[in-house]
């Protein structure tokens, strides 16, 4: 039966014949009835804004999906067994109960295991690589419904499998590497823009987890340094388990309420409630904390659009200032298309073929606004154009809104090597959609 699908921000949809398996070998038969039938999809939460899911032939959800399989703390490393799709918040709070912790997980802890790995989602940390660097083995099922283990013996195979878009097969479950919990010692302060920029290599040889939130046409920016820790939890006061949640809510409400609107009626005032929201949202401060609940310290969002690219950690200046320069050229011109803000995070180099901090030390660049904002489409395509021109090594971050996709793969150096892995696994091309084949493989 034919069903809609939709992703979560509403810039996607498609009509497939969708499947929610339960089971391994449920999972199993979806598979290989749906390649018999065409081609084979599959989704996790659906919060990705990039073409990677829609279909006309099977689409398989893997929401139920979401158990832990096995743990195996003791062993060197740490390791937990999960279905692909549990979420990365379940499986947050499952480890943190028993004492442990995940490696460099994306900050968005809604997405599923999956996704996140499937689309080398990104954490915060420059002593490791992307989210999917902490995947031992996994779990692949191929298009006559065979489940095939693959894991360090055979190296290849895992380091395309980690980021394969979905284009090698359906990963049913992975082994991922976890480590004992720690503490950290967050240090939340507002400093100028300018200096911060000048001084972007002190700033990511001081802490090992590094964050940036700027918000346009504001003269300083937040700098969020984390470093472990022995030191106590810092006790909470009374109200901030009351005034967290109330935070998060007042953000999601006026990003997906009073900033559409504004942007319609008034789009001049936007800059006012972006600059009220970041006195709501951002106090500075020094705490120490649970190293997971900083990690997710934004654990409610609003619906909104997202464009995204990894540029080398040393083009990270270079790149903040092109951001910059666009949006006040477009300021000046009375246009205001991002109100969200703009989030730069520090990871370490990936081994992963297809992730785009592979081979290289990076520095996320994320630009965020509500959805309907008038003028983020032309400022993005603007963006890109500028980025590219200044920083030939850019990549996209496969997961948000993505552009000029053909140019893509010649600059991921390990592209060859992933094609002939997908090629092995998905010799008929029973796992790629019509984006996937002709926009970013050129098959």
């Amino acid at each position: 039966m034919q069903t809609s699908w939709e992703n979560w921000s509403g810039n996607l949809r498609c009509t497939a014949r969708v499947v929610e398996p339960e089971s391994l070998a449920e999972l199993a038969r979806a598979v290989k009835q749906g390649a018999s039938r065409g081609r084979v999809r599959l989704c996790g939460g659906g919060y990705s804004w990039s073409p990677l899911v829609p279909t006309r032939d099977t689409l398989i959800h893997m929401r139920r999906l979401d158990r832990c399989l096995s743990l195996d703390l003791g062993g060197d490393p740490p390791t937990v067994r999960v279905e692909a799709g549990i979420t990365i918040r379940a499986l947050t709070r499952f480890l943190r109960a028993q004492g442990f912790s995940l490696i460099s997980p994306p900050m968005f802890d809604l997405v599923t295991v999956g996704g996140a790995a499937a689309t080398g989602s990104h954490g915060t940390r420059l002593s490791a690589g992307c989210f999917s660097d902490g995947i031992e083995s996994l779990s692949l099922i191929t298009a006559r419904g065979e489940v095939v283990e693959i894991d360090r013996t055979d190296l290849s195979a895992l380091r395309a499998a980690r980021v394969s878009l979905g284009a090698l097969g359906v990963v049913h479950a992975v082994t991922l590497r976890c480590e004992r919990a720690f503490r950290v010692k967050v240090e939340q302060r507002y400093h100028p823009l300018d200096r911060v920029i000048a001084e972007l290599s002190d700033l990511t040889s001081t802490y090992e987890f590094a964050e940036l939130m700027w918000m346009p046409g504001e003269a300083d920016v937040l700098v969020r340094g984390l470093e472990r820790t022995t030191s106590p939890e810092t006790p909470a006061l009374w109200p901030s388990g009351v005034l967290h949640p109330l935070r998060m809510r007042t953000g999601v409400l006026a990003g997906e309420v009073l900033l559409p609107g504004i942007e319609r009626l008034r789009p001049d005032l936007a800059p006012r409630l972006m600059r009220f929201g970041r006195v709501v949202m951002f106090a500075e401060g020094a705490w120490v904390r649970d190293a997971t609940r900083e990690w997710h310290h934004i654990d409610r969002y609003p619906r909104c659009l997202d464009f995204s690219c990894s540029v080398p950690i040393e083009s990270a200046g270079r790149a903040f200032q092109i951001l910059r320069v666009a949006l006040e050229d477009s300021r000046a011109r009375g246009r205001y298309p991002v109100n969200l803000g703009l989030l730069a995070r520090f990871t370490g180099p990936s081994d992963s073929y297809l992730a785009a901090c592979e081979g290289r030390t990076s520095c996320f660049i994320e630009v965020a606004t509500v959805r309907g904002t008038p003028d983020f489409d032309r400022f993005r395509h603007e963006v890109h154009d500028r980025l590219i021109e200044a920083i030939p090594a850019m990549r996209p971050h496969w997961g948000k809104l993505l552009l000029a996709p053909a140019t893509w793969r010649h600059r991921f150096d390990r592209m060859g090597d992933f094609l002939v892995q997908r090629a092995r696994f998905d010799p008929e091309g029973v796992f790629l959609n019509e984006f996937l084949e002709r926009e970013v493989f050129g098959l």
